[in-house]
């Protein structure tokens, strides 16, 4: 993303008088279902986006809920036993049941005919949601 995609994000938060934080926090929105759709077909994974509103780049990481371990795995796609992100994660500190696992993901695709068409029905979703309180 680049500072030309951010101005468009102030173009129509104007012409929708909208928050600008809102209007971002809805392509965070399409961007993580366009990165599922795309990377992770038929599973649920639970994809967050941060876009950074200053520079217009953005981060993106799958995330898995961590859970207790005699809980056992109610949703597999988005969540991790205590005893395995404990495991696998170390690197992140501490996990405690109810914190979050992140992994960053570097090769994915938001380009195309297709990531246009999902992005602007979830943009327009939220934005009426928006108008509408």
């Amino acid at each position: 993303m680049n500072k030309n995609l951010l101005d468009y994000v102030e173009l129509l938060a104007n012409e929708k008088s909208v928050d600008k934080e809102l209007v971002l926090m809805a392509l965070e929105s399409a961007i993580a279902s366009a990165v599922k759709k795309s990377e992770f077909p038929g599973e649920d994974a639970d994809i967050a986006v941060k876009v950074d509103p200053k520079t217009g780049d953005y981060q993106v990481w799958r995330q898995w809920l961590v859970v207790p371990d005699d809980q056992g795995l109610q949703e597999p796609d988005r969540q991790i036993l205590q005893w395995e992100a404990k495991e696998d994660y170390s690197d992140q500190g501490e996990m405690n049941v109810g914190d979050y696992v992140r992994q960053e993901l570097k090769d994915y695709s938001v380009t195309g005919r297709r990531f246009a068409t999902d992005a602007r029905q979830v943009i327009l979703q939220k934005l009426r949601e928006a108008e509408r309180i």
